[in-house]
């Protein structure tokens, strides 16, 4: 009894209930209402356990309390608006319950009620006046759903507060017959649900801003080398951030480091690369952070770390279009160039500097908009090869045909934003400037100064940086999308590494269809939202046939091709019981050349030395496999990969294989035989997984011990067992195939296969500093691996002629 008074008298307090009760059971209609049709208020957030609240309804329906007149009044007692004003707000709910919406917005106003009196961190003022805010909001909600017409709730569902807080600014600046009273009720109530509260009239001419202002408009810089893991877009703690993303899992992650307890100790003079980071705080930073163990690798680093909100992004395209149809200068620049501007960098995903460099021509070889000879419209851009010439094909007919250049359909809105700064088409130059070169000192500066002017109207803090890099947090925080979707498309350089793209190819009809889907997934993400126009959704290359990236993709014939003649070697070389010792070892170097190139295109293994230290860290059923392929004394690259089925049914085969050759070789050369006996049993004993670890560091990617797969070197009547090399592989395939093009050939399918590019980048070994996949911080999930990745690699080996060869040997 003790603890449901105490229960009580908390939902008292928190709601303001009289001591007399009055009006009690018409305030209790209101929230067993509002409870009943939002959803999103619940008995925890009025400070009640569900049973307390099943039992307070039920006994409110009890005669004595059906009864007791003064918990039936329907008046609000004097006083109540000022003293009590949440308790007046839901005591007036039966004026307005039956309008379409307003439970939802009552729950929405109740829940972000809540939240500041939580978090009185938040309101920049103290005392009395933090009390008569919260009353003021409370009678301009009361009053605006009592009164106003023009007031649609429905128009606010499933909005969070930000957005409801932009929704309600709109509404005010735009509502032409709205009364004057009603617009100070809507200001205020959009204070209120941006959690931001300024002072409308200040005598020093000057506004003070509040604490959260400053606070959302302070950047934060990752320091490298500090393990700073909260940058979420969605995280509780940046809820209330302008431009944070409410959808659960749509976040991106930048931390800083990846360990690896394996690794020697590094000098103090051994530092990392620090060329590319731009902040004298980083690098000062990163010159006293040289620690053990920890190898930091930077690549052009995102200067936004936020994504903007779907509503928000609406509104920025919305403004924009404004913007480019008005007259008149910002900084001396016209509003149309502005326009122009930023709907270039948000679109291209490009930031001012780089836009500056874009042309509107008539020529070939620049980037911008090139326009052709039959006066059509083509956005064209360079893209930069990773490969030396001389290192290029001999015979480009075995492999795909790449494209140094990738020239998309302009789309119309980005005409129209052109023409209204250039003019028609008659009256452009044979090579103009897209932002014509007398604001190129101001334009940055202009930018800045409309979006600071925005922030003002809107209560909307978004910065240059938000808009060119939107597209690269998108497909970061949702990782549905490879990043280099943007590379090839626009000639960007994003923040991933050369390795990266180096590894990739895209057919150009390709590339359109993930440019698609992209704007596709943002407009999904946007929802009601979305004010896209519909050209982002149709992009169209204009050599479909060609493609962009990695030269060393072969055709699907050239492809078959090699296999079949690794199998036909292997097939060519059959011992029997009475072979010499040279046969044998012609038959096991086959087979091992064999076994070697599907282990490296049906795992993306790199070309180096040694590529299968041991047998034992392969597990089949789980369909896995532990690899090393990318090691130094500073940096280690071991790690869990998924392992195809032929592979493993392979590696069976191979097992069997290095058995039989034991036999033939005791019999044919006493010493070799009695060796290889000893390496099987340490890479073949799975019971002592130690064991096989300690095996695994000291044989990774050495040149000088062999482990369980090796060729023999055949002199005079000596055998030695050698270390499969790159070049040594190199003697078995055609001259203008690459021993590490398996690697390549993996990339590119599962991107056309359109896997998720967490997957890609998990297979590949291609993940951002931090990123590690299963590190301490990684929340990545294992099991779905096998699910998604096996049948594909399954089917990339089956379509390209592989399959699991057994021995010869009997």
């Amino acid at each position: 009894m003790m603890r449901a008074q105490a229960e009580f008298n908390d939902f008292s307090e928190k709601l303001q209930i009289p001591d007399d009760l009055r009006g009690f059971i018409i305030f209790m209609d209101a929230i067993v209402d509002v409870l009943a049709k939002s959803g999103d208020v619940t008995c925890n957030n009025l400070g009640l356990s569900q049973e307390f609240y099943t039992g307070l309804v039920d006994a409110l329906r009890h005669p004595d309390f059906i009864q007791n007149r003064n918990m039936l009044k329907n008046s609000m007692k004097k006083g109540w608006c000022e003293d009590k004003p949440i308790y007046a707000l839901l005591f007036s709910y039966g004026k307005y319950q039956s309008k379409d919406g307003h439970p939802q917005i009552v729950a929405a106003f109740l829940l972000q009620y809540f939240y500041i009196q939580s978090h009185k961190s938040l309101l920049d003022f103290a005392g009395s006046t933090e009390e008569k805010r919260l009353m003021e909001s409370c009678s301009a909600f009361r009053l605006l759903m009592s009164n106003c017409d023009q007031f649609v709730s429905a128009r606010y569902l499933h909005c969070q507060s930000r957005e409801i807080a932009n929704s309600l600014e709109e509404h005010r600046q735009q509502a032409p017959n709205l009364a004057d009273h009603h617009k100070d009720y809507m200001s205020k109530l959009s204070r209120f649900f941006a959690s931001e509260w300024i002072e409308s009239k200040s005598h020093s001419g000057r506004r003070n801003q509040s604490g959260i202002r400053k606070k959302s408009i302070r950047k934060q810089e990752s320091i490298p080398g500090e393990p700073d893991f909260l940058i979420h877009f969605n995280s509780a703690n940046m809820s209330q951030h302008v431009g944070t993303d409410s959808e659960p899992d749509d976040f991106m992650l930048i931390p800083s480091i990846v360990e690896d307890i394996s690794m020697k100790e590094r000098g103090k003079s051994e530092l990392p690369v620090v060329s590319n980071i731009r902040s004298k705080l980083r690098k000062r930073a990163l010159k006293t952070s040289v620690s053990q163990k920890v190898k930091r690798r930077f690549n052009p680093s995102l200067t936004a770390t936020q994504i903007m909100a779907p509503g928000c992004l609406a509104m920025m395209l919305d403004d924009i279009q404004n913007l480019s149809l008005s007259s008149g200068k910002i900084q001396q620049v016209p509003k149309p160039v502005i326009a122009l501007t930023m709907y270039i960098s948000l679109v291209l995903g490009k930031p001012i500097e780089d836009v500056k460099q874009l042309y509107i021509t008539n020529q070939r070889g620049l980037n911008g908009i090139w326009v052709d000879d039959s006066g059509d419209w083509w956005l064209s851009f360079a893209v930069k090869s990773t490969v030396k010439a001389s290192s290029l094909p001999a015979d480009p007919s075995l492999f795909l045909p790449v494209s140094d250049r990738v020239n998309w359909r302009c789309p119309v809105s980005i005409r129209g934003y052109v023409e209204r700064v250039h003019g028609n088409e008659d009256q452009i130059s044979s090579s103009t400037a897209l932002i014509p070169e007398q604001y190129w000192e101001q334009i940055e500066h202009a930018c800045r100064r409309w979006l600071k002017q925005r922030g003002k109207r809107t209560n909307i803090s978004i910065n240059c940086n938000m808009i060119s890099e939107f597209l690269k947090n998108y497909i970061l925080a949702t990782e549905d999308i490879d990043l280099t979707v943007l590379d090839f498309s626009f000639g960007n350089l994003s923040i991933l590494t050369r390795s990266t793209r180096h590894y990739s190819y895209y057919r150009l009809d390709e590339l359109s269809l993930q440019l698609n889907q992209l704007w596709l997934k943002i407009s999904d993400w946007m929802g009601c939202n979305s004010t896209l126009p519909g050209d982002l959704f149709h992009w169209e290359a204009k050599n479909k046939c060609s493609g962009v990236g990695s030269p060393y993709i072969p055709t699907l014939t050239a492809h078959k091709r090699l296999v079949e003649g690794l199998v036909q070697k292997v097939e060519s070389l059959k011992p029997t019981r009475t072979s010499s010792l040279q046969s044998i070892v012609d038959h096991h170097n086959a087979f091992a050349a064999y076994v070697a190139f599907l282990l490296l295109h049906a795992t993306g293994y790199r070309a180096i030395y040694n590529p299968l230290p041991t047998l034992s860290l392969t597990f089949k059923d789980q369909g896995m496999m532990v690899i090393s392929d990318k090691d130094n004394t500073d940096y280690s690259h071991t790690r869990l990969i998924c392992m195809p089925t032929m592979l493993g049914n392979q590696l069976e085969y191979y097992r069997s294989h290095l058995s039989k050759l034991k036999t033939y070789l005791i019999g044919l050369d006493w010493e070799l035989g009695l060796s290889l006996s000893r390496w099987l049993r340490t890479t073949s004993d799975d019971s002592n997984i130690y064991q096989a670890e300690e095996w695994f560091k000291k044989h990774k990617n050495t040149r000088t011990d062999p482990g369980p797969l090796f060729y023999i070197d055949l002199k005079g009547d000596r055998a030695m067992p050698k270390v499969l090399s790159p070049t040594w592989l190199m003697s078995h395939i055609p001259p203008d195939f690459k021993v590490n093009m398996g690697r390549h050939i993996m990339r590119t399918y599962l991107i056309n296969k359109r896997c998720r590019a967490e997957l890609i980048n998990f297979q590949m070994g291609h993940w951002l500093a931090g990123q590690a996949f299963l590190s301490q911080q990684s929340a990545f999930d294992l099991s779905m691996v096998k699910i998604e990745l096996v049948p594909v690699l399954d089917q990339m080996l089956k379509e390209q002629g592989w399959r699991a060869l057994s021995s010869h040997l009997r």
